[in-house]
């Protein structure tokens, strides 16, 4: 049964793993004890060989000379599978051989036949630090006839160059990836059978407290996940799967650790694996709020609700944190142990909460554009294995090269890795060998042990507690001068709107004002009572089971009513009438005077009504995307005033971010700018007004601007062209060429355009001119490309096409530009398509946040004008 262990904690990556314990101090990383064991070893290379005075041989943190017969002696930490390596004098790997217990292999033997065994042991699908798990791994390779193929190989090219691991070779990589896979492929069907007993633990009938339970739907298991009420404000949700997710609640957030010990499943009794349990608090008051719980995480269910394009941009950042930490902490860190010879501790509460508090050891995958869109490309692709063997690869990368990034790992796993062990472990990244696992080529049994099968991006509950108690309310309105009761007030009684007995929740004031309702649920409700000619006041009780409450209310006589419009000056100037504010505007009215009293109000549909005392006024309109418009007024005595003119709301849109510069297009940004554009405006939906000269007809769109300069000499715009007749809903969307946008041929939803005099082309070699950046899709232009093949998406959290409706989101592209101000090609091959390029290349990498509002565009004073190259703006 060894070897059916090892299959499930190696490629499982969900698993929790077994390991040595560490002791570990809240606030510094500490190194593992060690119990040292003295090895000896003999480098035998199959024919081409490399001076022994040229060779070192590292093992973790040690390393060790090679005296004339190609023999070392070398130091190792018993009971921790590790790595012999021997190198050159350039770093360059030579030879390898797993370790598996220090403790009892005492002589080491490194050839080809170790070193082939290592290239599969140490892929994060097979890795392993447990010293009984790895010994049985290196026996199951020994079995495998995929392996006898790689090893001969590997024979033969090392037979004529010693060296040859550091030369990148496919059909190397090719059979590694194949002997990995018939590794995953060679454990018992069982798994498949056992796998329909995996599931959490059902709720029990015990009573658990004196509450009623609330309602959960859905009240069973759902894609590996149960939500259960524990009694009071406590709950609980389980995981059946191996997987980790990050779970979302109304006050708290928090991850979900894989199930407990799949290794259960597969011992000889056949018990299925326990689930893992998280329990939170959250209080649900009867007729309340509803609980509304997300779980996110890697998770391939094939059906229409699980989308990765239903996701916003947060929650699939959240299902790649998810993901991150099971490549990390559940394939990552063998690698990183078996390199290093040290104990790296499996995924604890403690780890989560840390990692939860500094993000970073995660976060790169989603905050840094290149690798989100890679990982975006494995999700869509229906890859989980690609994305975290690419993440395992990238995290042990950082932990090589990046001081901050290791520091940071360290203080979460409370280990530290020596310089030399940090040295073995960049030497074995360097080595260019590409296993890879494809996820589709896996069993059916083994992708549904990993739950991939059943499980989903987003696993949505949803709590709610029902009334099961009620009361009473009662009392009278009164008039505050007269203390007499106020016939004809409208009294409501707010917060029992879920209440199942359905009661009048409005009533109208008896001759003496008196009021009464019954059946109304238990808890805090509120009461408002409003009346003709007096202010409206609102008050909470508290409803107690089976009583009455008694609740009078005292209503004051109104003074001054200002009443008047606002107006919006989009629809204004587009001849829109009456150009009434839709949206609710605030209004505030100030004392000038007096005490300074403010008082607040909001219109509705345009209009609006305040009480004001006799006084001197500021009234002031606002709303978060639009100008302030303001008005003084006296009030001279109580009765109605009409406002002394309109409100006007004018728009104020926003756009502003950050380019990057890269003037020769090796990768590196050298310089950056903040960019803020006063004169923001959004074009109303029309249709293209250009030629489609690559086909199709023109289609409705609309286009984003915004400008920062007042001349041709010194200025910095973006167009952000959006195709309205694509485009239905918020969400995300890949920006597509600019000479394809706007044409029904192309579904180009999105296309980006960045001109700027921060950086000037020269043209023809005497005229310099503004720069452009941009994207193009034709295939006899992806040379002017300068490298770019996908600029990025657009993320659109807001989304309308009315005048007045709000348009926001954010870009972060990459986009090329020419230093002669052009880009011109040719067909050297005469096959109707350009393959060579006469283009002088630069990149930038732009990053905007923009909020428009449709119909905006006559804010624009001022367009850049058309110049020499390059400098074509989306629509002229």
């Amino acid at each position: 049964m060894c070897s059916i262990r090892v299959f499930v904690r190696a490629v499982v990556y969900m698993a929790i793993l077994l390991g040595f314990c560490v002791h570990c101090s809240d606030d510094n990383p500490t190194t593992p004890t060690k119990s040292e064991v003295q090895m000896n070893g003999t480098l035998v290379f199959p024919g081409a060989v490399v001076a022994a005075n040229e060779i070192t041989v590292s093992f973790g943190s040690n390393v060790a000379t090679v005296d004339t017969n190609r023999s070392f002696s070398i130091v190792g930490n018993a009971h921790i599978a590790g790595l012999a390596m021997a190198s050159d004098q350039d770093g360059k790997v030579l030879l390898m051989q797993i370790v598996a217990d220090p403790e009892t292999d005492l002589k080491l033997n490194l050839d080809a036949t170790s070193t082939a065994k290592a290239l599969v042991f140490l892929h994060p699908f097979v890795c392993n630090c447990d010293h009984s798990d790895a010994e049985a791994i290196l026996d199951r390779l020994d079995s495998l006839e995929q392996f006898v193929s790689l090893h001969d190989y590997l024979v033969s090219k090392m037979e004529a160059d010693a060296r040859t691991l550091s030369v990148s070779d496919p059909l190397l990589d090719a059979l590694v990836s194949e002997v990995i896979r018939a590794y995953v492929e060679s454990f018992p069907s069982q798994i498949h059978k056992l796998f329909p007993l995996i599931g959490c633990d059902k709720p029990g009938t015990e009573q658990k407290s004196l509450d009623s339970p609330p309602e959960i739907v859905p009240s069973t298991e759902k894609g590996g996940l149960l939500l259960t009420s524990e009694g009071g404000d406590r709950f609980r949700i389980q995981n059946s799967y191996c997987r980790w997710a990050y779970c979302t609640t109304p006050t708290d957030s928090f991850f979900i650790f894989p199930s407990g010990d799949f290794l259960d499943m597969i011992k000889s009794q056949g018990t299925p694996f326990p689930p893992s349990r998280r329990d939170f608090t959250h209080q649900l008051v009867p007729g309340g709020d509803t609980l509304r719980l997300n779980v996110y995480g890697y998770g391939f269910l094939m059906i229409d609700a699980n989308r990765w394009h239903n996701l916003s941009m947060d929650e699939r950042n959240l299902a790649h944190m998810a993901g991150a930490m099971t490549a990390i902490w559940e394939l990552g860190r063998h690698t990183m142990s078996v390199v290093a010879n040290v104990v790296v501790p499996a995924g604890s509460d403690r780890i989560a909460d840390l990692v939860k508090n500094d993000i970073k050891l995660v976060s790169f995958v989603y905050t840094e554009l290149a690798n989100l869109q890679r990982l975006n490309a494995y999700v869509e692709a229906n890859d989980p294995s690609g994305a975290s063997y690419w993440i395992v690869k990238q995290f042990l990368s950082r932990i090589v090269n990046s001081d901050d990034y290791r520091q940071a790992f360290y203080a979460v796993s409370g280990v530290a890795i020596s310089s030399q062990a940090l040295q073995a472990l960049g030497k074995w990244i360097a080595v260019p060998v590409k296993a890879a696992l494809a996820f589709n080529s896996v069993t059916q049994g083994f992708r549904a042990v990993l739950g991939f099968n059943s499980s989903m991006f987003r696993t949505s509950f949803v709590a709610w507690k029902e009334y099961t108690d009620f009361g009473a309310v009662q009392g009278y309105v009164g008039d505050k001068q007269s203390g007499l009761g106020i016939s004809g007030a409208v009294v409501q009684l707010l917060g029992d709107e879920n209440n199942p007995m359905h009661p009048a929740h409005q009533q109208t004031t008896s001759n003496t004002g008196y009021f009464h309702f019954e059946n109304i649920g238990v808890g805090e409700k509120s009461l408002q009572a409003t009346k003709s000619g007096y202010k409206t006041v609102t008050v909470g009780i508290m409803v107690v089971k089976n009583q009455t409450i008694d609740q009078n209310i005292i209503l004051e006589k109104q003074t001054g009513g200002l009443s008047g419009m606002v107006l919006n000056q989009i629809l204004q100037y587009h001849g829109i009438t009456p150009p009434y504010f839709a949206d609710d505007a605030e209004i505030e009215a100030k004392q000038i005077g007096g005490n300074q009293q403010l008082l607040r109000t909001s219109s509705s549909s345009g209009a609006y009504t305040i009480s004001l005392p006799v006084g001197n006024w500021w009234v002031v309109a606002s709303h978060e995307d639009y100008k302030a418009d303001s008005f003084q007024v006296s009030v001279q005595q109580a009765g109605n005033i009409t406002a002394p003119r309109d409100l006007i709301l004018v728009p104020d849109p926003s756009m502003t971010g950050t380019v990057y510069f890269d003037m020769d297009n090796n990768g590196n940004y050298e310089s950056s700018n903040q960019l803020n554009f006063p004169q923001v405006g959004l074009r109303k939906p029309a249709l293209f007004a250009d030629q489609c000269d690559f086909g199709g007809s023109p289609l409705m769109t609309m286009l984003g601007t915004g400008v920062r300069g007042a001349s041709n000499s010194d200025f910095d715009f973006v167009e952000i062209g959006l195709t309205s007749s694509l485009i239905e809903e918020a969400g995300n969307y890949p920006v597509g060429g600019i000479e394809y946008w706007g044409c029904s041929a192309f579904d180009v939803k999105c296309a980006v355009l960045f001109g700027t005099t921060l950086r000037l082309c020269r043209y023809e070699q005497t005229i310099d001119a503004p720069m452009v950046f941009s994207f193009y899709q034709d295939p006899d232009a992806l040379g002017c490309n300068c490298g770019v093949t996908v600029p990025g998406d657009i993320f659109l959290t807001e989304w309308g096409t009315e005048l007045g409706d709000v348009v926001a989101g954010a870009i972060n592209l990459d986009l090329s530009g020419w230093k002669t101000c052009d880009c011109s090609g040719s067909d050297s091959n005469d096959d109707g398509t350009n393959d060579e390029w006469e283009v002088d290349c630069a990149k930038v990498r732009i990053s905007i946040d923009f909020r428009f509002l449709v119909g905006t565009d006559y804010l624009i004073e001022f367009r850049p004008g058309q110049s020499k190259g390059n400098m074509t703006p989306l629509v002229n």
